[in-house]
């Protein structure tokens, strides 16, 4: 994901810190999560300091959010200040993954410590728990979405480029996901990980030519850029492309109508997942090793979905260089893909309701009365969709059988039974 300056919902200032409260919070001691984080120059990182800052307002912890700003020696200083401040657990995402300098402070001091590590390549952390992508999940994801948009049909390019573990897992998901549930689709993999990219390009466009292809699922970033920009070359206008990472081109690319959706991490949920962990280890229950985090389905119904919130709902607003606030889709908890469309991280009376609300002006879509409306009315302030009665909504309620991805705690994935939500 390439470097942001947009700002979402809920924050903090750089190198300094705000404390969220939890809902329970009150004159009685309430315990503090302290959050460490790189940067706020990358959405996800954004959306990851807000889903922990509204989960927080659930449960029976608050959170202090410090921002490292890309160098170890301040995720130390801000380690440490976190640690002076009688934090009782930390959930931290390393500036450097082979310096866990900052995670020793915490582990000296008896905090037991939250590890975020997206692709798994951390070794020798001293950790309660790694939160971490569940990359085969993605895959399946970008074969339901690929599956649904070629109706079933025609051939498929999975344009392969990395042969990293998280890479291997993607591509096992998507070619498991059409063996079994697109069989009449041909799935046709390109490998161009040893070519230069003039090589890869070239490669990809004369199989476009060779063949009557209907659709690519491309691994990585540049790999997704350059199934788009590619096709365009070859004259193939109506190509269905399917990447990964929502990068900012990606993003561009999704506005124009030239990528069907992106496959992509969402910082919400970790923070979501990591507050929900640690009120649990707090209240003396049990937490797993690892937590699998499922990627979202970034596509064009998110992004015209939300349309930003107010500058003064975002917890990074006051940011030192004051950080211009534009709105941007990749910081709130999203779903897309297979008709349906719901978003957390509006406008500002919005913190409860994954949509927008009655009177929320900012917010692309209608009120309770708004049938085409992708989030829903005033009622429906916890599920990721429409109403049950909301005929028009592609999303629905728990009676909703067009709805994909089960009832009204699904609300966060299209996909998977309540467990399995984030």
């Amino acid at each position: 994901m390439k470097k942001s300056l947009v700002v979402s919902l809920i924050t903090v200032m750089l190198l300094a810190a705000v404390v969220v409260p939890g809902a329970q919070a009150s004159q009685a001691y309430t315990p503090v999560v302290g959050m460490s984080l790189p940067t706020v120059d990358d959405p996800f990182f954004i959306g990851m300091g807000n889903g922990a800052a509204t989960s927080s307002e659930e449960l029976a912890v608050d959170v202090m959010v410090k921002v490292a700003d890309g160098t170890v020696e301040a995720e130390v200083a801000n380690v440490q200040a976190l640690l002076d401040e009688g934090i009782a657990a930390l959930v931290i995402s390393p500036v450097d993954p082979t310096d866990l300098s900052a995670v020793a402070l915490a582990n000296e001091a008896g905090v037991p410590v939250f590890l975020v590590d997206l692709d798994g390549s951390i070794t020798g952390a001293e950790v309660v728990s790694t939160l971490t992508l569940d990359y085969e999940q993605g895959g399946v994801a970008a074969g339901t979405v690929l599956c649904e948009a070629v109706e079933g049909a025609g051939t498929v390019i999975a344009l392969v480029d990395e042969t990293t573990d998280h890479a291997l897992a993607l591509r096992q998901g998507f070619e498991d996901y059409m063996a079994e549930n697109c069989a009449d689709v041909s799935v046709e993999v390109l490998e161009v990980g040893a070519l230069t990219e003039d090589e890869a390009q070239a490669s990809y466009i004369e199989f476009l030519g060779a063949h009557d292809v209907t659709g690519v699922y491309a691994d990585n970033g540049p790999m997704t850029m350059m199934a788009v920009n590619a096709a365009f070359l070859a004259g193939q206008r109506g190509l269905v492309v399917v990447g990964t990472d929502a990068t900012d081109d990606a993003m561009a690319a999704l506005e124009q109508g030239l990528l069907q959706a992106v496959i992509t991490p969402v910082g919400w949920w970790f923070g979501e997942r990591v507050m929900t962990a640690s009120d649990a280890l707090l209240a003396d229950e049990d937490v797993p090793d690892t937590i699998m985090v499922h990627l979202g389905v970034m596509d064009e119904g998110v992004i015209s979905a939300f349309r930003g919130g107010d500058e003064d709902d975002s917890i990074f607003k006051d940011m030192e260089g004051g950080a211009e606030f534009s709105g941007d889709a990749r910081t709130g908890s999203f779903v897309g893909g297979d008709g349906t469309t719901a978003f957390r991280g509006g406008g500002e009376g919005d913190s409860n309701f994954s949509g927008g609300g009655e009177d929320d002006s900012n917010f692309s879509g209608g009120g309770e009365d708004d049938s085409n409306f992708s989030g829903g009315g005033e009622d429906d302030s916890n599920f990721s969709g429409g109403g049950e009665d909301d005929s028009n909504f592609s999303g629905g309620g728990e009676d909703d059988s067009n709805f994909s991805g089960g009832g009204e705690d699904d609300s966060n994935f299209s996909g998977g039974d309540n467990n399995n939500s984030n």
